[in-house]
């Protein structure tokens, strides 16, 4: 027994059809899948069997915050403006490291720009930022949402906090600035007029797109299992210097089918491929930069022989 062909079976596709457009997966999948619906549609009912297996990994969250743990100063993520920055490696919790900042003006002040850069939802969509603070502050800090963290226009304000000197997780939803993110695209935590030597300290830092957000992670964040799933974490690029993904791999059943099924699939896709169906007609699919699929295209009888085996009579003496 088997299963149906993909575009990933390469290896037994060289062998039944040596011709196939392997070096345009995208191309060859639509093939397969417009066979594989004729075959279907023609092939005897049957009780499906098979196995449950792991599906192809897949996105669930992105996190573009490039260093969300405050693991280091690096100018191309981090800018402080009428105080000064340190790290800190004692804040309470799961994620010990932070950035401090620690005023040095009286102020109102762009404390701490977070620069996210090109990463940066923008566009106005509408997002979810989570983040670890305490400090002792005067006045509100702002969560503002910028084009460039280092001016106010085109600014989002979406939310600010009153800091204390005990832990917060602070999680607060609302809509990015307009236009598209640059280098210079971030999260600017603003504090308002305050006294010299003041401080704050923030860390595990994420951005969602949506006004949902989960639990914080980043490319070190370990495996994490939520009901059947399990999600696991890594780093786009460079460790605490690049945006983080949490993925997982869906359940999928495979069914099981005879092997006689997959050479039909495998022959029909070939047959449909020959034809070369023309792009716009009514039984295609146009798809995949201008390809047609005729994907009502008739099975022959070689293809359908070995979907439904004609059953001989024997001679009546």
């Amino acid at each position: 027994m088997a299963r149906w062909l993909t575009a990933d079976d390469t290896d037994a596709l060289a062998y039944i059809w040596p011709d196939a457009p392997t070096e345009e997966p995208a191309i060859l999948a639509l093939y397969l899948a417009a066979a594989k619906a004729a075959c279907v549609a023609y092939a005897p009912t049957r009780d499906e069997t098979g196995e449950v297996a792991l599906g192809p990994v897949t996105l669930h969250r992105r996190n573009p915050v490039r260093d969300p743990r405050g693991t280091g100063l690096n100018p191309t993520f981090w800018v402080g403006h009428l105080g000064s920055m340190s790290n800190v490696f004692d804040f309470p919790g799961d994620v010990p490291t932070a950035v401090r900042w620690t005023r040095t003006d009286t102020g109102a002040a762009r404390a701490v720009a977070i620069r996210v850069g090109v990463g940066m939802p923008g566009e106005r969509q509408p997002v979810t930022v989570r983040l670890r603070v305490r400090g002792v502050l005067s006045a509100p800090l702002s969560i503002s949402m910028r084009p460039n963290t280092g001016a106010t226009n085109g600014a989002s304000n979406i939310g600010s906090v009153q800091v204390t000197p005990e832990p917060q997780e602070i999680v607060v939803s609302g809509e990015t600035f307009g236009g598209v993110s640059n280098a210079s695209s971030g999260i600017t935590l603003v504090s308002g007029a305050g006294q010299v030597g003041e401080w704050f300290e923030v860390t595990a830092i994420a951005i969602d797109s949506g006004r949902v957000s989960g639990a914080f992670f980043d490319g070190n964040s370990a495996a994490v299992t939520v009901g059947d799933r399990t999600y696991s974490h890594a780093w786009e690029g460079a460790e605490n210097a690049s945006s983080s993904v949490q993925t997982y791999r869906p359940f999928v059943f495979e069914p099981t089918i005879p092997d006689e099924w997959v050479l039909a699939q495998a022959m029909q896709a070939r047959n449909i491929y020959n034809a070369g169906g023309a792009a716009g007609g009514p039984s295609s699919d146009p798809t995949a930069g201008g390809y047609g699929i005729a994907t009502s295209y008739p099975l022959d009888w070689h293809v359908k022989q070995l979907l439904r085996p004609a059953q001989g009579m024997g001679a009546i003496l």
